[in-house]
């Protein structure tokens, strides 16, 4: 019996790291205030109430989004229009992003983390 219960935790942990793998952060310029994000896995993955946010805990929660399979999706500080692959955040004044190192993580609806990059 506590070679099933093994089993099954063993399955369990890589069936969740194959579901973390499935979306990436790819790229963070900060000069340009952009964080790229890419659904790598095989199926569509809606963003609605996923959170991005740096190391200050500058946050940002995604509206009602789909991420299609391949899709790389832009996330941008600054105001503007979000139009099918870019989202604004609606930050004004300076950028959050720093130009010397920061860490940009994604979290999904639950709180858990489903990526992360550092720079």
């Amino acid at each position: 019996m506590k070679n099933v219960i093994k089993v099954l935790f063993a399955l369990v942990a890589i069936m969740a790291t194959a579901t973390a793998a499935t979306i990436e952060i790819t790229a963070i310029k900060q000069i340009e205030e952009d964080v790229l994000i890419k659904n790598t896995g095989e199926d569509a993955i809606n963003l609605a109430g996923w959170t991005l946010s740096d190391e200050k805990n500058h946050s940002f929660v995604f509206p009602d989004y789909s991420l299609e399979s391949g899709e790389i999706l832009t996330v941008n500080s600054k105001v503007g229009n979000n139009t099918d692959s870019i989202i604004y955040m609606q930050k004004t004044g300076r950028g959050i992003w720093n130009n010397d190192h920061d860490v940009a993580t994604l979290y999904n609806e639950n709180g858990e983390v489903m990526a992360t990059k550092k720079y």
